[in-house]
């Protein structure tokens, strides 16, 4: 695996480096060119207030690194919050932003890279779903002929980000069957399992992941709470929203990302405010004023009528991030505000 790695590098890093950018076209015209030019369509979702989309801009997608993968894909920006965003989002079952998805010039979907990762992890991963290994198809292929509990498990990953939670499940059932399976893949299974239950039997997938929440000391509660309460703020389902972050918050008065979690999320229902204002204070705190914070606690002001707060704190972000246009938006969405009155 490593040496076909290496020759995959070797063969893109030997492409020539005319200027390309992502294009803006919409998906007919994509996948269009696509065809006309044999290349797979690189799509890649994002949303102007992600930190982590901005992270892999500036650490992956970097114009080197855009003119090499652009010899062998069209490559186009997805703004999620854009009118076709959306509609792309749902068909594609885009559950956060980072998601990175190649298609095929039919459309058909090769694979995908869901959030954010390191550089090197990235573009290999990348690099390698580009020239059909360890794809859903080539997985499919391998675990007929070698049936494994790690095949099982990443096919019905697979799936379930695919937003095909029936097929998904099957290959849980499957994975649960195999024998010798560890405590920590066991947890690994269950976590999946709840993702999946959430789709089809809601009150089964709470439970599992209501219960994975409470092993604080595992990997999986910190994934399990995330799915969970993303589950109930689409539902709209604040009571058991909020339940659930209580859950934890007392526990993570430490944690400046869970804090600005917790004042983020209350700004966004416009409950518990006045407990959003401290969280987000002691997360700026916490955290030396991350500007992504510092954004946080600007809306909370915002939202209980704090507007003069709300400008100065979104001010000090544009200070430590003086491109970001996002932030500039917030600003101009607070002064509008202010000149209302």
């Amino acid at each position: 695996m490593k040496k076909i790695i290496f020759l995959i590098a070797l063969v893109v890093l030997t492409f020539g480096t005319s200027a390309q950018e992502f294009s803006s076209g919409l998906m007919e015209q994509i996948l269009k060119q696509a065809k006309n030019e044999n290349k797979i369509v690189l799509l890649k979702f994002y949303s102007d207030s992600c930190t982590y989309c901005k992270k892999l801009d500036r650490e992956v997608f970097v114009p080197e690194n855009i003119n090499k993968l652009s010899r062998l894909a069209v490559l186009s920006n997805i703004n999620v919050q854009s009118e076709e965003g959306k509609l792309l989002r749902k068909k594609y079952n885009i559950k956060g932003v980072p998601t990175v998805i190649l298609l095929s010039g039919d459309g058909n979907e090769i694979d995908r890279i869901v959030g954010y990762e390191k550089k090197d992890d990235f573009l290999k991963e990348l690099l390698c779903y580009i020239f059909d290994i360890g794809t859903l198809s080539r997985l499919n292929f391998k675990a007929e002929k070698e049936p494994s509990f790690e095949l099982f498990y990443a096919i019905a990953s697979k799936y379930y980000e695919r937003g095909d939670s029936n097929k998904a499940f099957e290959f849980i059932k499957k994975a649960k069957a195999e024998k010798g399976i560890t405590e920590k893949d066991k947890e690994n299974l269950d976590l999946l399992e709840g993702e999946v239950l959430l789709k089809i039997e809601p009150e089964r997938g709470i439970k599992i992941l209501s219960s994975l929440i409470e092993k604080v000391d595992s990997d999986v509660s910190e994934i399990a709470f995330d799915e969970l309460t993303r589950y109930f703020k689409i539902k709209e389902d604040y009571e058991n929203l909020i339940n659930t972050y209580k859950k934890l918050l007392n526990q993570k008065q430490s944690n400046p990302s869970f804090l600005n979690s917790y004042a983020w999320t209350m700004a966004e229902i416009n409950k518990n405010l006045p407990e959003a204002l401290e969280a987000a204070k002691k997360a700026v705190a916490l955290s030396n004023e991350d500007p992504q914070i510092l954004d946080t606690l600007a809306e909370v002001y915002y939202k209980l009528g704090d507007i003069q707060s709300a400008i100065s704190t979104i001010e000090k972000a544009i200070l430590k991030e003086p491109d970001d246009e996002y932030f500039k938006k917030q600003k101009e969405k607070f002064s509008e505000q202010n000149k209302k009155g």
